[in-house]
Order: structure tokens, then C-alpha cells, then sequence
């Protein structure tokens, strides 16, 4: 690595050379990821999922000793003299592959790779003669990436979030059967589900019927609608303990159902995304 500065006896280095190191941006309507191979160790990335904080996430081909993790800023070797900046520290837990940061210090991190300043984090390892693992994100053509990841990143900011995090499903009558039209919706709203810190984010699913029926027959008729609902998102990678499902039945009608296009509306099913 061309870093201007040296590491302790028995600390293992990883990091991109030069001639080999990349940024790559890739998206999709709800998500900018900035990944950065490291030879040897796995993979860094810099995630913006669309209504969450920059999260910075450091994937390891073998899970590393838990304990305290180290950020650093080390100068290149271009810029002698620099000191090395610490910029806190965070933890790993046991058998975890993969760190993830997802608050001001992903930034810091972001903002040391524009300034041309290489961060490392480095994972503490106990045991005579065990000097640690560092692993050191190259700035080489970092440049071109970030402006892409920026623009993505600007484009998030006009998408209409609440859209995404509501939505109103129709059924035909005496149907459970999700139309195609819905499907799309409720593959955007599943990425979005997806994205972000998921232990914060539930998805409340409420179905209904319309007044035709016995009431305990459109209590089943919900439930299935529901259920039908919860198993499409379950398919398109949301948990299913983020997933909580109300068989309304006919107790809740939007509108008369004395009326065709009344009934049209209250057989439906609410999709709503929660943080």
C-alpha cells in the first residue's frame, strides 16, 4: 500500500495497490452503492438507501475477532508529514462478517477519501505477538466514482418517499389474487423495506372486503388477502418479522357498499412502511 506511515509488528495489511484498485457505483430507484474491492479480505461499500443515513459497510471473506474497531485517516505517501487522524471507534460483535456504520462517522469517512486522505479501520486481535488487522481504503480513482455516487445520491432526495411507503392494493371480488399492476408497486415498497436499517423499519399490511358475504366468511376473505400480501413481500426479500398482517374483514369500509363502486373500493389491502 502507498501510505506514508508504518505498522506495528505482527499487524496484517489489506488494501487495494494502485494499479488495482476500483470504485464501482451501481442503483436502483431507492439505493446508490459505492463498493470498493479489497484483495485478500472482501469487499467496502458506502450505502445510501433512499430516507436513511449514509452507512458505510466493510464485508469480510472471514468473520474477525470481536472487540473494538479503530477509524483512522492516513496520508498517502505523496503527503509526508500528515499525522494520522483517529476518528473514533465503534465494535464487532462475535462472528460478525461484515461492519456496518450508519451515522456521522460514515461521512467522516466519505470526506477523508475526497480530501485524499486514506481511512483505515483496523480490528484489534488479543494474543502475544498479534499486531491486529488494518484494512485501508485506496483514494486511487476514487474521484470519478464519487461524482456518480453524489449525483445518485442528489436524485434520492426528489423521490416522493411517502409514496413509497404507502400503498393501496385492489382486489377483485371473492379474489385473493394480487393484479400485476399492484406487483410492481409492491416490489418498489419491498426495496424500499429492504433498504436502510431494517430492525427499525416494520410493514403493516391491513386487508378488507366488501359487505357481500357473511361477516365470518369476509374475515377469512381478508385474511388470505393479507396473507397473500406478506408471502409476495416475503418472496421479494423482506423478513417476515418486519411484517405485520390485520384481517379486517367488512368492518372498516371506505366507502357505501350499496353501490358497485363503493365495493370496488373497500376490497383492498393497505401497505404502509414504518420506521
Amino acid at each position: 500500500m502507498a501510505i506514508a506511515t508504518t505498522v506495528n509488528a505482527g499487524e496484517r495489511v489489506y488494501g487495494a495497490e494502485p494499479i488495482e484498485s476500483q470504485w464501482q457505483v451501481s442503483s436502483d430507484s431507492i439505493q446508490c452503492r459505492m463498493e470498493h474491492p479489497i484483495p485478500q479480505f472482501g469487499q467496502a461499500s458506502f450505502v445510501q438507501a433512499l430516507d436513511a443515513p449514509l452507512r458505510f459497510e466493510l464485508g469480510s471473506l472471514r468473520p474477525q475477532q470481536a472487540g473494538p474497531v479503530a477509524l483512522r485517516a492516513i496520508p498517502p505517501e505523496w503527503r509526508p508529514g500528515f499525522p494520522i487522524v483517529e476518528l473514533g471507534e465503534t465494535r464487532l460483535t462475535q462472528g460478525q462478517r461484515t461492519l456496518r456504520i450508519d451515522d456521522h462517522r460514515a461521512e467522516w469517512l466519505l470526506a477523508e477519501l475526497e480530501e485524499g486522505v486514506y481511512p483505515a479501520i483496523f480490528f484489534a486481535e488479543s494474543g502475544a505477538g498479534r499486531g491486529g488487522v488494518s484494512v485501508v481504503l485506496s483514494g486511487v480513482r476514487f474521484r470519478d466514482a464519487l461524482d456518480t455516487f453524489l449525483e445518485c445520491r442528489s436524485k434520492l432526495l426528489n423521490v416522493d418517499v411517502a409514496a413509497l411507503r404507502n400503498r393501496t392494493l385492489r382486489f377483485d371480488t371473492n379474489k385473493s389474487r394480487i393484479g400485476d399492476s399492484d406487483r410492481e408497486a409492491l416490489r418498489e415498497l419491498a426495496r424500499f423495506a429492504s433498504s436502510g436499517d431494517v430492525r427499525r423499519r416494520k410493514v403493516i399490511i391491513e386487508a378488507h372486503a366488501d359487505a357481500r358475504g357473511s361477516t365470518r366468511y369476509n374475515e377469512k376473505l381478508s385474511l388470505r388477502r393479507a396473507e397473500a400480501v406478506r408471502d409476495f413481500l416475503i418472496a421479494q426479500g423482506v423478513m417476515r418479522d418486519q411484517i405485520q398482517i390485520s384481517a379486517l374483514g367488512e368492518r372498516k369500509p371506505l366507502a357505501d357498499n350499496r353501490s358497485s363502486a363503493g365495493r370496488t373500493l373497500n376490497r383492498r389491502a393497505s401497505v404502509r412502511v414504518i420506521n
